[in-house]
């Protein structure tokens, strides 16, 4: 369809909307009219109805009235009043009128001389300052006369009194009666109508103001207050006897329909007023449902305008598309009807066959195509079978005379299910066959190399395997399991065969362990022992790569070497260490012992010996011999050839050097701050002999004579990296003043430097007073001890 064709339906459309919308309008307008006049007339009818009952119940209130009327005029006797007979006829007619609450009589001075309503047995009651009483004492003749709304002194409740005169024989006022009539008579007679909780239903004075109402007012002040509207009373004065308006009342704000009528030959209006809103609560659903249809038609018509111009668009651009599609299209297209007759062919058409053009019918384009193919005779054939069978579809293949290759397809063109035409498709697969006969000699060569691999993998000292990596099944593992450990090929693929084979103490950790490193897709290597089909153990050493599939673990792939004859090896290796580490032990400890016999043979020379200096030297001798002793002694408790805890060792040094150099046990104390560090046996040899020369320094120079003090013994870190300083400091006497030149000739403090340099550090002297002696010295990594046994380095 064109464009101007679719303008105008749209036109139309809006045109049919626009009509429906005003004729819907119309129709709501006429019914909001209707239903504005049921109201009215609703309202007036309902004022009507309460005009008739109310007329009727003020009709027996004032039959009432003249009964006592007639029988208190007529109850004198003498000039006295027969209170007995005059309350049973009250008692008789008051029943008769719902709501009365009570009916009293009084004489001219106001006084209450009797009622039914309750014993006179209160307080002398008066009504002298009521109005009424006041109107009917001036004008006895004026028939009934109502109060106000107000609470009875006798009942509490709100209540309207309707009253009359009486008179004596004389003719003369003699009193009043009064009939109290509860205000809830009134509300229950208006609530029985059932109008709505927004209606307003009232009883009016010749006052114009409320005497009774539903529903009641929050505010009982109300009650008996003239009415607000000053434009409606001006209209009820003329003398009309009905009156309906519409009005908005201030209190609370709601637009009501009132309906005024004056009461039959009684000088009261009845008022009833009916929310507008109510009253249209039918026609705003008829609002609502006619918009909602209104806007549902229109929507619909917009719709059925949208999905018909978009029908015809998508049509065009079928067509276009089509179109464009057989010209984009990589193949050579040729489209013919039913009659054979040429109605389309594409540009690719005409450069594959190489035609300058195409036109006429089938015919005379397949004969320009003939000349170029080997077969012609089986292409016209196909053809011709092509059409007999209207439905049927073929795919063929040409070869042309210059060597291309096409693909001819051909299927029938259907309309309603039946044929309408044929679609021709020529592809150009010259490329296509070329690279499948290469694909044919790669797979060929690709099944060469699969063998070479298969024999190279064979050959190989170790297993190569494959396995799933969530299940642990072998797909694949070379022909070395068989060899190696006796099982055929084919048992290594069963589910579970592995882990079941396992030596019993790796059944549990190591494809555990394998599991935790595939998990996190990391290629890991383990040893384990395999139970061969023989019974023997077998030690293998298997490395396993991982291979991930977006980004979880898929395939494991390993090699298992035997390194069953290595494990033997390390274990004979093993048990000759041990050998050789028993021996070591052995020397330690009788080097230790020799040392001891010796330090005792020192020691017994030294109590032998009578001459001071002699015996000097023999306890020096005997304080080194014991700390080299004591080095070897903690070598051997503690099994390590290599490395010594320097603190502990010095520690034990200087504990045994005071105790055994000491003259006077206890008179000074050793006060230590070691850190650990781990040095060489080079190292800690000369430290222990270096703390042992300190120390009986200190108590021979330092505390001469049984003095009393302090040798403290400290082994820090320095800042700088590896390097530690001991120190060795008293609380004795303090250095001599020639110290210097005593140094010289002193052969403990030579030696003392000596052991210094062989710490690789520099013994420092403090200036004194207090004697302070430093060694800072970098701590040597111990070396690993090398044993070698039958050509093996351990």
């Amino acid at each position: 369809m064109s464009l101007d064709h679719r303008s105008g339906l749209t036109k139309v459309i809006w045109l049919v909307n626009l009509v429906f919308a005003l004729v819907l309008g119309a129709m709501l307008w006429i019914s909001h009219q209707q239903q504005l006049q049921h109201a009215r007339e609703r309202t007036e009818n309902t004022s009507l109805t309460l005009e008739r009952g109310l007329s009727g119940m003020l009709n027996q209130i004032d039959l009432l009235l003249l009964l006592t009327q007639d029988a208190l005029e007529n109850g004198m006797v003498g000039g006295q009043l027969d209170t007995q007979m005059v309350r049973r006829v009250i008692n008789r007619a008051a029943p008769q009128i719902a709501g009365t609450v009570a009916v009293f009589f009084s004489d001219a001075q106001g006084q209450v001389a009797g009622n039914s309503g309750f014993p006179l047995q209160h307080a002398p009651l008066s009504i002298q300052d009521r109005d009424y009483f006041r109107q009917l004492r001036e004008n006895p003749a004026r028939g009934v006369v109502s109060s106000k709304p107000l609470i009875g002194r006798s009942s509490g409740k709100w209540a309207i009194l309707f009253s009359r005169a009486y008179r004596n024989p004389g003719g003369n006022f003699a009193g009043v009666i009064l009939v109290s009539v509860d205000l809830e008579r009134f509300s229950g007679m208006f609530a029985a109508l059932k109008l709505g909780e927004r209606s307003r239903i009232a009883m009016i004075d010749q006052d114009f103001a409320r005497i009774a109402a539903y529903p009641v007012p929050s505010d009982t002040s109300l009650l008996g207050k003239r009415m607000q509207q000053e434009a409606v009373i001006q209209q009820l004065q003329t003398g009309i006897e009905s009156l309906t308006t519409t009005i908005t009342t201030m209190i609370d704000g709601v637009e009501r329909i009132y309906a005024f009528r004056k009461l039959e030959s009684r000088p009261y209006w009845i008022m009833s007023a009916l929310s507008v809103q109510d009253e249209l609560q039918a026609w705003r659903h008829q609002l609502a449902f006619s918009l909602v249809f209104m806007l549902a038609f229109s929507a619909f018509s917009a719709c059925a305008a949208l999905l018909l111009q978009r029908g015809w668009r998508r049509q065009e651009e079928s067509q276009v598309m089509l179109a464009s599609t057989i010209e984009a299209s990589d193949n050579g297209i040729m489209v013919t009807d039913a009659g054979r007759k040429l109605i389309h062919c594409n540009r690719n058409f005409l450069a594959m066959w190489r035609l300058p053009a195409a036109h006429g019918d089938e015919m005379a384009v397949l004969m320009q195509m003939r000349a170029q193919l080997r077969d012609s005779e089986a292409f016209l054939a196909g053809v011709e079978a092509l059409h007999a069978a209207r439905l049927s579809e073929e795919v063929a293949t040409l070869y042309l005379q210059d060597g291309r290759i096409f693909e001819r397809s051909s299927m029938p063109m259907l309309v309603a299910d039946q044929p309408a035409g044929r679609v021709w498709s020529f592809r150009d697969i010259t490329e296509r066959k070329r690279a499948e006969e290469q694909l044919l000699a790669s797979a060929a060569m690709l099944r060469e190399s699969e063998h070479r691999f298969r024999d190279l993998v064979n050959s190989s000292d170790g297993i190569v395997w494959e396995a799933d990596a969530q299940t642990f099944q072998f797909t694949f593992i070379s022909d070395k399991a068989e060899r190696l450990l006796g099982f055929p090929v084919g048992d290594w693929l069963v589910p579970g065969f592995w882990v079941s084979h396992l030596h019993p103490d790796d059944q549990s950790w190591a494809p555990a362990y394998c599991a935790s490193c595939t998990g996190r897709l990391q290629a890991h290597d383990f040893e384990y022992r395999f139970i061969a089909q023989d019974g023997r153990t077998v030690w293998l050493h298997d490395i396993v790569a991982v291979v991930e599939e977006q980004g979880a673990p898929r395939w494991l792939r390993g090699l298992m070497i035997d390194i069953t004859a290595h494990k033997q090896a390390e274990q004979d290796l093993q048990g000759l260490l041990k050998e050789k580490t028993a021996l070591l032990l052995e020397v330690h400890h009788r080097v230790k012992n020799n040392l001891q016999v010796i330090s005792s043979l020192l020691r017994l020379e030294s109590s032998r010996s009578k001459e001071a200096p002699t015996k000097a030297v023999l306890q020096d001798m005997q304080s080194r011999v014991r700390s080299m002793a004591l080095l070897h002694e903690t070598i051997y408790r503690q099994g390590n050839f290599a490395a010594i805890d320097l603190g502990g060792y010095i520690g034990q040094i200087a504990r045994e050097s005071l105790k055994s150099l000491q003259l006077k046990p206890g008179a000074v104390q050793l006060r230590l701050d070691m850190s650990q560090v781990q040095v060489g046996l080079d190292q800690a040899a000369p430290a222990g002999m270096l703390i042992s020369e300190l120390v009986s320094n200190s108590l021979k120079h330092g505390f001469p004579d049984g003095h009393s003090g302090e040798i403290c013994i400290t082994l820090q870190p320095l800042p700088e990296p590896g390097h530690w300083c001991m120190q060795v400091t008293d609380s004795g006497i303090g250095l001599p003043v020639d110290f210097e030149l005593r140094r010289q000739g002193s052969m403990g403090l030579q030696l003392a430097v000596d052991l210094a340099n062989q710490m690789g550090g520099t013994l420092h002297i403090g200036a004194g007073p207090q004697v302070m002696m430093t060694v800072n010295f970098k701590a040597q990594v111990p070396a690993p001890i090398e044993i070698t046994l039958g050509g093996e380095r351990l």
